[in-house]
């Protein structure tokens, strides 16, 4: 049925906010029965206070992050944008700056939360009941075995949005 704009924007933002509700409750349900730990949501939730070192824990994942970020744009730049002549770089630059920005923002804050609070905890849940596991952590074995099977997962869900812009060919996929 057609539907005024401003009607379908709401109901559009209520679908998002009660799914993602859901994932994150499961997601923060199942983290700490799989060993995952949350120190700055434990302390912005029950206003305890910041453990030592705890201040300057996201300076580290913060640079690594950025280094490997750096990496990846080299080894992009240097090896694969020349084997790959289609990539649509003046697609990508012909939409509007905030398109790409509310892109991001989703991108990086509800794809992450549902493929590494819930998706995540969900799996490493479910590895440790397969393999019995008692303690109270994922063995490191089962870690990354749930790790490297979100990244897959996580990397599928984006060849149909791919597929719109360029030919799917093993480099692409690489």
């Amino acid at each position: 049925l057609p539907m005024p704009l401003p009607v379908l924007i709401t109901v559009q933002l209520m679908q998002n906010v009660i799914l993602f509700a859901g994932f994150i409750s499961l997601g923060l349900l199942l983290a700490p029965k799989v060993g995952i730990e949350m120190p700055f949501l434990q302390r912005w939730f029950y206003r305890r206070p910041a453990e030592s070192g705890l201040k300057n824990a996201a300076l580290t994942p913060f640079l690594a992050g950025v280094a490997l970020a750096a990496l990846l744009l080299i080894i992009f730049y240097t090896f694969f944008l020349p084997r790959i002549p289609e990539w649509p770089m003046g697609v990508e630059a012909a939409i509007p700056i905030w398109k790409r920005l509310l892109a991001c923002l989703y991108g990086g804050i509800n794809e992450e939360i549902v493929a590494r609070l819930f998706a995540l905890s969900l799996i490493l849940w479910l590895l440790r009941k397969i393999a019995r596991q008692q303690s109270p952590q994922a063995s490191p074995v089962i870690f990354w075995i749930a790790n490297v099977i979100i990244a897959g997962l996580f990397a599928v869900g984006h060849i149909p949005a791919a597929k719109v812009f360029l030919p799917i060919t093993p480099l692409v996929l690489t």
